[in-house]
């Protein structure tokens, strides 16, 4: 049954994809695609390059990979750009805290991948090759009455990260756990990250970050994996955590989702 959630602690949303490397798109052809989403995001920022386990920083050509942001005019939306990878992201900002539904998201994003496609194919002649798929949800749950992330943790997470019983050492103030999963019907694999956390404003609190992950097939458009993958994350969002953390961000079983 679909479900959602009427107040998550969801902080950012990211949804990408990754290809194989285009040494053939030129740093000129940023700025040029970028004058075809300026209306969109007109405001434009470089960043270092993301990297990969077993994959180096350059180019064939012996060139620091580029990675571009394009961002919208109150900063809650970007598109990185790199040449072997896509991300759409949105994420609250001290000035706009308003969440964007996963369907107003996902649209965006396939726009502006359909858009990217084409001036691929104009500009160089060749289609990009999808590899890999990827949705991210990055959770940040604000510590309250003083309480540290492993108190916030315990009341917040179903599954306890330390055992008080029969113990020498008293609970952790400061943790980090990493778990995967298999996704079924060949979606791929999903990570849940969780533990201390601090945002760049100051505020202290628990993080809980889900990813699915999963390699690209014909069989299976953007859209549909992205949409299966939206589905299985949010269950495991409230398979994760308490009936408690649930009545807070006023879980719902009839919605659109998360």
């Amino acid at each position: 049954m679909p479900m959602t959630f009427d107040e998550p602690p969801l902080n950012e949303v990211a949804l990408g994809r990754t290809f194989l490397p285009r040494p053939d798109f030129l740093v000129p052809y940023f700025g040029a695609f970028w004058e075809r989403i300026r209306d969109q995001l007109p405001s434009a920022a470089h960043a270092g390059p993301i990297i990969e386990q077993n994959e180096t920083p350059f180019d064939e050509s012996g060139v620091l990979l580029p990675r571009v942001w394009f961002l919208s005019s109150d900063s809650t939306k970007l598109l990185q750009l790199q040449q072997n990878r896509f991300h759409y992201n949105w994420r609250q900002t001290p000035e706009n805290q308003t969440y964007v539904r996963f369907p107003t998201i996902q649209r965006e994003a396939l726009g502006l991948w359909e858009k990217f496609e084409q001036f691929i194919l104009e500009v160089t002649k060749q289609p990009l090759q999808p590899v890999s798929n990827e949705l991210t949800y990055t959770n940040f749950i604000p510590s309250e009455a003083g309480m540290n992330s492993f108190a916030l943790a315990e009341v917040s997470l179903r599954d306890p990260v330390w055992s008080r019983h029969d113990r020498f050492l008293d609970a952790p103030t400061v943790f980090g756990h990493t778990y995967n999963f298999v996704v079924p019907n060949e979606l791929g694999i999903l990570q849940v990250s969780t533990g201390s956390a601090k945002k760049r404003e100051g505020d202290v609190g628990l993080k809980l970050e889900l990813t699915v992950r999963g390699k690209h097939s014909d069989a299976k458009p953007f859209k549909q994996w992205s949409s299966e993958a939206h589905d299985f994350l949010v269950a495991a969002f409230k398979d994760l955590t308490t009936p408690l953390m649930h009545g807070k961000w006023k879980l719902r079983e009839d919605g659109n989702g998360k």
